[in-house]
């Protein structure tokens, strides 16, 4: 312990119950405890210290036998202002970090202005319960004072007070009207990394520089492709997509890896029209290619030349729609198309359950026809151009 204070601690575990122990120089028992809270996590909240050591932390398990991964949190109830250290000239509209050292991650963070330089004068709250995460961006406001005084602070364990730190006086001035500055909002340490580059503020008329204008802070990085968007000094590769190619069971599916995605993209309108009418006829050729080397029968052959008469139809009605310059003729023949696909898909399915659709082309056959309809549906309405 640097100097006197207050301490806490936290025991977790998942795989035992904790117990912890707190000892002094002289091996001598602070403090212990089993169980804090409502879980079994042990702790010790707000032991007050005295200067020097070293100090001990036991842990061990409650019950016998007990071993696994526990975590030690020791929290220290100091503050430390590091910023602004004082003789510091801040123009009204800059933004500045009011910075700090704390060993109390947990215990949120008050900062507080005196413009007079005396911490017993009225009071300006710049934060109230901040993240001690050790600094805090505000931009500098009137009215302008030679005496401004800067005050960190946090709550003193569970004591109902608080500890802190004031720093020296700094200066705040009204800037030059039409003067310029160089000006950057995003986090600290990405300036001019990546693609972070700064801005510009201009001072008004009533002496208080402008919004920042123009600058390029962090944003979510875009991978493999050589910017380093979010300014942490590197670009980011883009992940392999499983190990696979992307490929599904669409034949008119766009296939890739897109920033560690697969994307299957369907193309759309008569476009999508026509690629499921050419995989379609290759199905059907492919199905009477099978049934002849698994035996073509005088039936089977009968009830494929059906199916490709209704396909026949199905090409021939859909021709005519591309080409209808009349909307109300458009929408007939798809009306007339819609019919014969339905019926199409009926027999198809009713075929394969027959088994007169030869060997593994019967799902196929089957999904090409319904997404064939599919397709005419949505066309329909002639909304779409060729």
């Amino acid at each position: 312990m640097p100097a006197a204070g207050l301490v806490s601690l936290t025991v977790r575990s998942s795989a035992f119950d904790p117990y912890v122990v707190l000892l002094g120089p002289d091996d001598r028992v602070i403090a212990e405890n089993d169980n804090t809270g409502t879980g079994t996590d042990a702790g010790l909240g707000s032991i007050e210290l005295a200067a020097g050591g070293p100090y001990y932390i036991e842990v061990t398990s409650a019950r016998p036998g007990g071993t696994g991964d526990y975590s030690v949190t020791l929290e220290r109830y100091d503050i430390e202002l590091l910023g602004p250290t004082g003789g510091e000239t801040w123009k009204l509209g800059e933004q500045h970090t009011i910075s700090w050292r704390s060993s109390a991650p947990s215990a949120a963070v008050d900062v507080t202005l005196f413009r007079t330089g005396d911490p017993r004068a009225s009071a300006e709250l710049v934060a109230s319960g901040t993240a001690n995460d050790g600094g805090h961006a505000w931009t500098v406001t009137g009215p302008p004072t030679a005496t401004a005084v800067f005050q960190v602070c946090i709550p003193y364990g569970s004591r109902g007070t608080k500890v802190c730190d004031t720093g020296a006086a700094v200066a705040l001035e009204a800037c030059a009207v039409d003067s310029t500055r160089s000006c950057y909002t995003g986090p600290e340490g990405t300036l001019g990394v990546g693609a972070c580059r700064p801005g510009l503020q201009t001072c008004g008329a009533d002496g208080v520089f402008g919004a920042c204008t123009g600058h390029t802070g962090p944003v979510t990085e875009v991978c493999g492709d050589g910017v380093d968007q979010d300014c942490n000094g590197v670009d980011v590769p883009c992940p392999v997509c499983g190990g696979t190619n992307c490929a599904d069971d669409d034949p008119c599916t766009e296939d890739a890896c897109v920033t560690g995605k697969c994307q299957n993209k369907l193309p759309t309108g008569f476009s999508l029209l026509d690629c499921r009418r050419a995989t379609l006829d290759e199905t059907l050729a492919g199905v009477e290619v099978a049934c002849r080397s698994d035996g073509l029968t005088t039936v089977r052959r009968r009830h494929l030349r059906r199916i490709e008469r209704l396909f026949a139809d199905i090409e021939r009605l859909v021709a005519r729609a591309r080409v209808a310059r009349v909307r109300g003729r458009c929408v007939g023949h798809f009306a007339a198309a819609r019919r014969r696909a339905m019926k199409l898909q009926q027999r198809v399915e009713t075929f394969a359950s027959r088994g007169i659709v030869c060997g593994a082309s019967a799902p196929v056959l089957t999904h090409r026809v319904q997404a064939l309809t599919m397709t005419i549906i949505q066309l329909s309405s002639c909304a779409s151009t060729p």
